[in-house]
């Protein structure tokens, strides 16, 4: 199982090095053809390979954008199955026009070991504000 943990890093490094580094085709293309993507930053759920590359130049667009993992909170499961699944807690560091946001948010990835492109199922929500 430590071979798989491992894989699991890898594609979730690959993931917010694309997109710190804004590769942001190289982001689309871990994701399956026919992946899921229920997104932080919109109302809408994406399903396609277009969408999911349209919704990262959608906030990336003029704005520097940045993920950082908080490792503490990372949870690795593998099912009877086999599926793959990677959650935890990242920051979104948003600047545009000068004013930065930072966001926490919740995430999971469900993930196809093996594939090239890995990613079958990613979502991710705000963090809720606690009263």
């Amino acid at each position: 199982m430590k071979g798989n943990q491992a894989s699991l890093r890898e594609i979730l490094r690959n993931w917010i090095d694309g997109v710190n580094e804004m590769r942001l085709e190289e982001v689309a293309a871990l994701y399956a053809q026919e992946a899921v993507l229920i997104p932080t930053f919109s109302p809408k759920i994406y399903n396609s390979e277009a969408e999911i590359a349209g919704y990262f130049s959608r906030i990336t667009d003029q704005r520097e954008v940045s993920v950082t993992v908080r490792e503490e909170t990372v949870v690795e499961q593998t099912n009877a199955q086999g599926s793959q699944v990677i959650g935890g807690i990242y920051d979104w560091r948003i600047i545009k026009d000068g004013e930065e946001n930072v966001f926490g948010a919740r995430f999971s990835f469900v993930v196809s070991l093996g594939e090239k492109r890995p990613i079958v199922h990613h979502h991710s929500s705000l963090l809720p504000e606690v009263a």
